[in-house]
């Protein structure tokens, strides 16, 4: 008997719980997702982690430099290599990057008008797509400062099944 009653209260403590889904609310709690994402992309680069960094990949990629949409596959040794040239300045660290560059996640919307371009044809943007824009200095932070690749700071990324992955990349 003890043990049917404990049981009981077990199943009705489980059935009492609720599986909390992460969905966040706003277009504000995707952004912030999304900057969360991206800055753990960017610490792929100062820890030269090529497989945290291609496992972030989606299975195909834009490749903004006109190549259009390839195979992440096609692109691994490419990438790689790219990664560790990342930081040109190898004493600076993740902390230096956030104190010295300017972050930005925008919407394909946001991008196409801040930047006045026009997004290819062949990219077709999601709700839950956003663009990386981490390679410029802040206001007031000398050139002299400059210590990364550019194109590595420019990307695409989505959220697809509750997964962020990268689905665009520069250069």
């Amino acid at each position: 008997m003890k043990q049917l009653l404990s049981f009981i209260i077990c199943l009705v403590i489980i059935s009492s719980c609720r599986v909390v889904d992460r969905k966040p609310t706003s277009p504000e709690d995707l952004k912030l997702e999304a900057k969360e994402f991206s800055l753990s992309i960017v610490q792929t680069y100062f820890s030269e982690d090529c497989d945290k960094f291609y496992n972030a990949m989606s299975d195909s990629l834009l490749v903004m430099d006109g190549y259009g949409i390839v195979p992440k596959t096609m692109i691994k040794g490419h990438f790689c290599q790219s990664l560790k040239k990342a930081i040109i300045n190898k004493e600076k660290t993740f902390e230096d990057y956030l104190e010295k560059y300017s972050i930005e996640i925008l919407t394909h919307e946001e991008i196409e008008t801040k930047y006045s371009m026009t997004l290819p044809e062949y990219f077709k943007p999601e709700d839950q797509n956003y663009f990386f824009i981490g390679a410029g200095l802040k206001e007031g932070v000398d050139d002299s400062e400059d210590f990364t690749w550019d194109d590595m700071f420019i990307f695409v990324i989505g959220k697809k099944n509750q997964i962020w992955k990268i689905t665009g990349v520069s250069g």
